[in-house]
């Protein structure tokens, strides 16, 4: 629970596809998938292989692909009233 943190209203796509419930979380892929939206181009277990490279563009590119994706989950949320 991440408000306990914040003295700023937190929306946690993944808490609230799992009913705040710690045993229920998707991946953002899946989640994505059951959405309807487009999913990323690799997964953060590659992260570490193209940090070693020095393939700083692909992990930005990643990075941005992920935070993409949330705002896209987010919004299609609030499209639906969650």
């Amino acid at each position: 629970d991440l408000r306990r943190y914040s003295t700023e209203p937190v929306y946690d796509t993944m808490q609230v596809w799992a009913n705040w419930d710690r045993q229920k979380f998707p991946k953002l892929e899946t989640l994505a998938a059951v959405l309807g939206l487009a999913g990323k181009s690799g997964s953060g277990d590659q992260v570490a292989t193209w940090f070693e490279a020095g393939d700083w563009q692909r992990i930005k590119d990643y990075c941005m692909q992920d935070v993409r994706l949330t705002r896209d989950i987010y919004r299609r949320f609030k499209q639906y009233g969650l």
